[in-house]
C-alpha cells in the first residue's frame, strides 16, 4: 500500500527518513562502481536495434492510456512540515540537505477521519493554483475511513462503528463530502486510493 509519513512520533519519521538516505546513498555507491564489460557471443546471433519511439510520441502515447501521465504527487504541506519540524532538527548537518529535498516530494494524504476532509479543499485550490502558473501536479489522497474497520482491531480501527449509526456517518459526513469537493475542482486530476486495511474481513 503506498502511503505517506503520518505518524506524529519524531523519532519514528527521523528513523524512517535515516533509512531512506541510507539507502540512496548505497544506492549511489553501487552504480559508481565498475561494470562489467560485455563480451559478444559468436554463437549468438546480434539482435536487431530498434530505434526508440521520440520522447514526444512516447509522452502522447501515455496520456492517451494513462491519465495521470506527465503528472507529479503533490508535496502537501503537512508532510513538509512533518519533515523540518520534526526530522530535520534531529539530523545530523550532513544529512539535513537530503532531507529538506525529501520534503519536496509529493505523497498520499490520508483521510483517515472526518475531520481531515477539509484538507483535501484546500489542498486541491493550492494545486488548481500551481497548475495555473504552469505546474504538472495531481492530487494523491487515501480514502481510509470505513466503519469497523481493520476487523475493529483496537490499533487502527478508526473512528466509526456500524453499531453507533457508523455506515449512514461514513456516507453522509465522509464520502458525500469527498464527493463535493472533487466536484468543484473538475479540471484537478486526482488519484484516489482504497487503504488495503481499510476493508473489513469476516
Amino acid at each position: 500500500m503506498v502511503s505517506s509519513l503520518h505518524a506524529s512520533d519524531p523519532s519514528t519519521l527521523v528513523t524512517m527518513l535515516s533509512t531512506i538516505l541510507q539507502i540512496a546513498a548505497l544506492a549511489a555507491a553501487v552504480a559508481a562502481l565498475p561494470q562489467p564489460t560485455p563480451v559478444a557471443n559468436a554463437a549468438t546471433p546480434a539482435r536487431a536495434v530498434t530505434t526508440p519511439a521520440p520522447a514526444a510520441e512516447l509522452e502522447a502515447r501515455q496520456a492517451s492510456t494513462n491519465p495521470f501521465a506527465g503528472y507529479s504527487f503533490y508535496a502537501n504541506p503537512y508532510y513538509s512540515s512533518e519533515v523540518h519540524s520534526l526530522a530535520i532538527p534531529s539530523l545530523p548537518a550532513s544529512l539535513k540537505p537530503a532531507a529538506s529535498a525529501v520534503a519536496k516530494v509529493g505523497s498520499f494524504v490520508w483521510l483517515d477521519t472526518r475531520a481531515k476532509v477539509p484538507a483535501m479543499d484546500t489542498y486541491l485550490a493550492d494545486i488548481k493554483a500551481k497548475n495555473a502558473a504552469g505546474a504538472k501536479l495531481m492530487g494523491t489522497f487515501v480514502v481510509y475511513n470505513l466503519p469497523d474497520r481493520d476487523c475493529a482491531a483496537l490499533a487502527s480501527n478508526g473512528e466509526l462503528q456500524i453499531d453507533q449509526n457508523g455506515a449512514n456517518l461514513y456516507k453522509t459526513d465522509y464520502i458525500d463530502k469527498i464527493v463535493a469537493i472533487l466536484k468543484k475542482y473538475p479540471d484537478v486530476k486526482v488519484n484516489l486510493a482504497i487503504g488495503e486495511c481499510s476493508v473489513k474481513w469476516r
